[in-house]
C-alpha cells in the first residue's frame, strides 16, 4: 500500500468522522466522545506521514518546517487537506 493512499484514506475518513461527530454534538446525540476519540486516532497516519514528508524534504526551510508542524499537530485537518495535493504529487 501507498504512503499517498495510506495518507489520503485516513485523511477523508477521519474527516468524515470528524463531520458526523460535530453533527451528533449539534444534534446532543449520544456517541459524540466516541466519535471524536476515533478520528483524532484515524488522524494519526496522516499527521505522521505528512509531518515525516516534511521534515525529508530538502527544499523547505526550517521556518516552513516548523509552521507544518504547528499546522498539523494543532489544526490537523485543515492543514492535510491543504498539504494533500502536495503530498499526492511528492510520493506518487
Amino acid at each position: 500500500m501507498s504512503k499517498s493512499l495510506v495518507y489520503s484514506t485516513s485523511l477523508f475518513v477521519s474527516l468524515v468522522v470528524t463531520i458526523a461527530a460535530a453533527i451528533f454534538k449539534i444534534q446532543h446525540w449520544a456517541g459524540t466522545d466516541m466519535l471524536f476519540s476515533v478520528a483524532l486516532i484515524l488522524a494519526i497516519p496522516f499527521i505522521f506521514l505528512g509531518i515525516r514528508d516534511v521534515f525529508q524534504n530538502h527544499r523547505h526551510e526550517s521556518v516552513q518546517k516548523l509552521m507544518w508542524l504547528v499546522g498539523f499537530i494543532f489544526l490537523s485537518t485543515i492543514t492535510g487537506l491543504i498539504y494533500h495535493s502536495n503530498f499526492k504529487r511528492n510520493n506518487k
